[in-house]
């Protein structure tokens, strides 16, 4: 049987962490979701604002999952978004 999803919270005041360019990686590049159901809700973000996946809600493939899916959204609508490991799981900004 299917659970129904949980809601992600959208936060403000969360700041982007830092990341070297020595230390980029697939990790820390750009990048929420296809058709239909929204995944993830990079539409109702706001520049500054950002939301967290939990470990427990990540896909097998963890954080590439994530950032492609946003990319692709924030780009449908005209928006960039960037996404970074956290220790909670991974936490997605709306960057423009």
């Amino acid at each position: 049987m299917r659970q129904a999803p949980r809601r992600i919270a959208i936060e403000t005041g969360i700041p982007l962490p830092f990341v070297s360019k020595k230390k980029r990686g697939p990790g820390n590049l750009k990048g929420c979701g296809g058709p239909g159901f929204a995944k993830y809700p990079v539409d109702e973000l706001e520049i500054g604002q950002s939301f967290l996946v939990p470990h427990a809600l990540l896909p097998a493939s963890g954080l590439d999952s994530v950032r492609t899916a946003c990319l692709n959204k924030a780009k449908r609508l005209g928006t960039k978004t960037t996404a970074r490991n956290v220790d909670d799981g991974v936490r997605v900004w709306r960057v423009s």
